[in-house]
């Protein structure tokens, strides 16, 4: 399966000053991109973008595993087993 990974970038206004606003982009989102830049060397994740934009968007493969409902699979064993007694006895 293929995701699309899309993180918008708030701009903080001008409630920050500029060296606050400068270090927020060396400490969290120049990091970022390095990150990223290694996951698409690795090959988990595909493409990047969007252009022109103050936003983070990239394609990434992942694998999803469905989760079942304990309950449910409590009786979906139970069942089984009680079948197998069954055929057991017969």
């Amino acid at each position: 399966m293929q995701y699309l990974v899309r993180m918008d970038f708030v701009d903080p206004g001008p409630l920050l000053p500029i060296e606050q606003y400068a270090g927020m982009m060396r400490q969290a989102v120049l990091p970022g991109h390095k990150a990223l830049q290694t996951l698409k060397s690795e090959g988990k994740i595909l493409a990047g973008g969007p252009v022109g934009q103050r936003a983070i968007a990239f394609i990434v493969k992942t694998k999803v595993t469905p989760l079942q409902d304990l309950e449910d699979r409590h009786d979906q064993d139970r069942q089984a087993t009680d079948q197998m007694e069954q055929r057991r006895q017969q």
